[in-house]
């Protein structure tokens, strides 16, 4: 039985921009905490101190978590396992989900300007967490060369129109 294994990839580009994006909504954050401490009267930060820094740390978190999250998935790429049945989605958060060839309408590579990825449109809908407005199922940071040799398996197997 034939089998193919594909691996998501990130474009540095990316990981740049969610780390340049990251450090200034990040930077915005630590300088409120900054300007608070150093401009605002004792007795007004008594009251809302703890707010503003909660709201800091916040913007910090909110900056830095994706830039984490493609870090992580870099590190521990999730993994698409196609055979003759169909494709079986491994990340490493979340359980494996498994589509059939017999599901499978159609698939394109999808590129936009915030993410790149495989596009499933799917026979009969399914309620799934990985979707795209143009598609029932999309999966992300698959390249160009992934979905390649994804389209030439699933031509060699002619499981799939």
């Amino acid at each position: 039985m034939k089998k193919l294994l594909l691996k998501t990839t990130l474009r540095q580009a990316l990981i740049i921009h969610a780390l340049k994006r990251g450090s200034v909504i990040g930077g915005v954050g630590i300088l409120l905490i900054f300007c608070a401490y150093l401009f605002l009267p004792k007795t007004l930060l008594s009251h809302v101190g703890i707010w503003i820094y909660l709201l800091g740390c916040g913007l910090i978190a909110f900056g830095l978590i994706p830039y984490r999250r493609l870090r992580r998935l870099e590190l521990n790429p999730a993994s698409l396992v196609v055979d003759e049945k169909g494709l079986t989605l491994i990340a490493q958060s979340h359980k494996p989900e498994v589509i059939l060839w017999e599901e499978i309408d159609s698939f394109s590579y999808l590129e936009n300007k915030q993410t790149y990825g495989i596009g499933f449109m799917l026979k009969k809908k399914r309620d799934t967490r990985l979707k795209l407005a143009e598609v029932d199922l999309f999966l992300p940071y698959f390249s160009k060369r992934a979905f390649d040799e994804l389209d030439q398996f699933s031509r060699d197997t002619s499981s799939i129109s």
